[in-house]
């Protein structure tokens, strides 16, 4: 058999410039984590020491010593078992991820009250360390260590922090605010990211709970839920479920369809969401989809209420090519056609709801009966006259209408 060579510090310097953001590196160590079936993960971006340092603590399984061995090699053994979740790909996500966003990594490990650690460099060079130095420069680490891991459980260590991700450097005085800006970014992709997971798993940061978004909400009025179709895909099924959500003019509990829009608003967050074992890989837009001869989909106002769910698992991974951070994926040729068919139901059933309403939104050339009298005997603008009704109907927010017939009626009153 023949044995695969490389240059291992051009394979390493490789994998360190893939290309990803703090926010996708610490999301595939929580893969992991959950993979390690915690139940709590924690991430801190810690300020505690005389440089920042980023760590990430979860109550799973942990590892023994030889796991830990295997799990910070560049030729990590590779298992063709798929049981349980499967988050994780290629086996590069602790290394690769890591050391895109720093130079020292550590792993303190806990698997049947038995601990474990090795301390790394970014060329994978072994650095000769004990646990107390580690506590001694990161002081919280072991208090979280022994509260979070009292008889299993992993902490992850990122030190020597690159300046993308401090912030240091950048010119700016207060580099600090760019560290904790990062994670903020953090809390929001892994918030979407994750949200599937977040009623059996825990997520922290900083000591805050990370709230779910589930951009699937079905608790609003007015919302639409399509079939869902199953697609067979050599000997697996595809899943696919359209949602058609409601306009603002059209839904009583503003606060939970603002809730639902979600972060990026509802015109970015049509199209889309592309789901591997249940962990969101990419959302928003059309993945290049076309009906037809047509021009590839593109987003547009008339379908930001459309948002389709699309999941695979991890056994279709050669179809759909995830990429490493798993933040993009594509749909197989073989079912792009019967992809794109099912999308266009939901697309043109919000179009038709869009042309309805501009048909009945024609104002009347009548102002008669405008104005009406309160209990008092004075003039009120008369919310049931259809002008007003089509305003009422306006997709704006109610403090706005609010002004808006204020300010009608204060004009109305000067011309009568």
């Amino acid at each position: 058999m023949n044995s695969l060579n490389f240059h291992e510090k051009t394979l390493t310097h490789g994998l360190k410039n893939i290309g990803y953001s703090p926010a996708e590196a610490i999301a595939d160590l929580i893969d992991n984590s959950i993979e390690a079936k915690a139940k709590n993960i924690e991430i801190f971006f810690w300020e505690g020491s005389q440089k920042p340092s980023v760590f990430i603590i979860d109550d799973g399984e942990g590892m023994t010593n030889d796991e830990l061995n295997n799990a910070i090699k560049i030729k990590k053994n590779y298992s063709g078992e798929n049981s349980g979740i499967k988050l994780s790909k290629f086996g590069f996500g602790l290394k690769t991820a890591s050391f895109s966003q720093c130079k020292k990594l550590t792993i303190i490990t806990k698997k049947k009250n038995n601990t474990y650690f090795r301390t790394i460099n970014s060329d994978f060079e072994n650095i000769e360390t004990n646990l107390l130095s580690i506590f001694n420069r990161i002081s919280y680490v072991e208090k979280r260590f022994n509260e979070r891991c009292k008889t299993s459980g992993t902490i992850i260590i990122w030190e020597d922090l690159d300046n993308n991700l401090t912030g240091i450097n950048s010119g700016l005085k207060r580099s600090f605010a760019i560290f904790f800006e990062n994670g903020k970014k953090f809390t929001e992709h892994a918030a979407i990211h994750f949200h599937n997971f977040l009623d059996n798993v825990n997520i922290y940061f900083n000591n805050v709970k990370l709230e779910n978004w589930n951009p699937f909400e079905t608790n609003l009025k007015g919302i639409k839920t399509f079939e869902e179709k199953k697609i067979q895909l050599d000997n697996h099924f595809v899943s696919i479920k359209g949602y058609l959500y409601p306009k603002e003019d059209e839904v009583e509990d503003f606060e939970l369809y603002e809730k639902i829009s979600g972060p990026y608003g509802w015109f970015d967050s049509q199209g889309i969401y592309l789901y591997r074992e249940k962990r969101l890989l990419t959302h928003g837009g059309w993945l290049g989809l076309r009906k037809g001869g047509s021009d590839p989909w593109k987003k547009e106002t008339k379908y930001e209420r459309c948002r389709i769910t699309l999941h695979y698992d991890s056994k279709l991974d050669d179809y759909f090519k995830p990429n490493i951070q798993k933040n993009t994926s594509e749909i197989p040729p073989a079912i792009r056609q019967e992809i794109a068919a099912y999308c266009e139901l939901i697309r043109s059933e919000s179009l038709q709801r869009n042309i309805s309403q501009v048909q009945t939104n024609e104002l009347t050339e009548s102002s008669e009966n405008i104005l009406q009298k309160d209990d008092q005997g004075k003039n009120e603008i008369n919310l049931q006259h259809p002008n007003i009704q089509i305003l009422l109907k306006k997709n704006m927010s109610a403090s706005k209408k609010e002004f808006v017939l204020s300010q009608i009626s204060k004009e109305l009153k000067k011309i009568t």
